[in-house]
C-alpha cells in the first residue's frame, strides 16, 4: 500500500468531471486492492463529520446505525 504522499500525488493527477480531484476512483482503486489482498469483503463507513461541527454524540456509531450496517452487509 502507498504512503499518504503517493495517494496525494495520485489525487493531484486525476480529475473528476467537475474539475476536482477524483477521490472516488482513487478510493475504489485501493478498496479493490484491499479486497484482493485479503480475499474478504470490504465495507467502508464514512461520514462528513470533519467538514461540519457537530456534537460528539452525533459523530459516533451507535445502536441506531444497526439497520444501515445490516443493509450494506446483507449477502456478504
Amino acid at each position: 500500500m502507498p504512503i499518504w504522499s503517493d495517494i496525494l500525488r495520485q489525487l493531484n493527477e486525476t480529475v473528476a468531471p467537475n474539475g476536482a480531484p477524483d477521490f472516488e476512483s482513487v478510493r475504489r482503486k485501493y478498496l479493490a486492492a484491499l479486497q484482493q489482498h485479503t480475499g474478504r469483503n470490504v465495507v467502508l463507513y464514512a461520514s462528513g463529520w470533519l467538514q461540519k461541527e457537530a456534537p460528539p454524540a452525533l459523530t459516533s456509531i451507535n445502536d441506531e446505525d444497526i439497520h444501515a450496517f445490516m443493509e450494506v452487509t446483507s449477502g456478504l
